[in-house]
């Protein structure tokens, strides 16, 4: 019931600080559930995940200040996350428009740093092609990959 003592349904509704959603029938929600276009999940006891993690299925999720599912880049406690379309925390080597990026195993952005040795990305995650890296010291070539072979002048 809301404050005015009716029956929630098809609907939202706050309670102590927690955010509870109601199906037409009148039933609390739990579990995922898609509503206007986004993604929530509510616990069993109802109460939609906010501002947290979430592992389903073998898979990382993260709910935002909004509640809804995140997709896209996420800012997580200083570091940055790229949540997939389906809402999957992405992990490893990834593409995301022309650029690639790499993600560690625990999903956060790599930055200004070698990876596997070969590979440079930057300040802003973003594989480093055709550019002096590291200082200016060593060359990657248009895949990025370190050329031993070239040296600065």
């Amino acid at each position: 019931l809301n404050d005015a003592g009716v029956m929630v349904s098809n609907g939202f509704l706050g309670i102590k600080g927690k955010y509870y959603h109601f199906a037409a029938s009148g039933a609390m929600s739990t579990g995922w559930k898609q509503i206007d276009g986004g993604w929530y999940y509510f616990a069993s006891s109802g109460a939609a995940k906010q501002n947290q993690w979430l592992k389903s299925g073998g898979k990382w999720y993260y709910f935002a200040s909004d509640y809804r599912m995140c997709t896209g880049f996420v800012e997580v406690a200083g570091q940055t996350y790229h949540m997939s379309a389906s809402g999957a925390m992405d992990t490893g080597w990834k593409q995301i428009g022309e650029d690639w990026r790499h993600f560690a195993k625990s999903g956060a952005m790599q930055a200004n740093q070698w990876i596997s040795g070969t590979y440079w990305v930057g300040a802003d995650g973003v594989m480093a092609t055709n550019a002096w890296v590291d200082g200016g010291k060593y060359w990657v070539d248009a895949e990025g990959k370190y050329d031993p072979n070239k040296k600065p002048e």
